[in-house]
């Protein structure tokens, strides 16, 4: 479980699954820690996220709806 919910390349559930398969654990009690960890990373990622955008309107970043944003040009409507 802990190995799919850490949000790197070369972790996810097809790793997880190897790692059942090798240690030949019971079907259900695999799918059920893949399962969790894939829940358990789409809250962490999410979180991050969430974060980072609060983050970015909170100092005052550019819109996110910004279609022309360049570093030096002004905004125009």
């Amino acid at each position: 479980m802990t190995l799919v919910a850490v949000p790197f390349p070369g972790t996810g559930v097809w790793t997880g699954a190897i790692i059942t398969s090798v240690l030949a654990m019971p079907f259900w009690s695999g799918l059920s820690a893949n399962f969790v960890g894939v829940v358990l990373a789409g809250l962490l990622v999410n979180l991050l996220m969430n974060l980072g955008v609060k983050y970015a309107i909170g100092t005052g970043g550019a819109p996110l709806d910004c279609i022309n944003c360049h570093v030096g040009v002004p905004f125009r409507v």
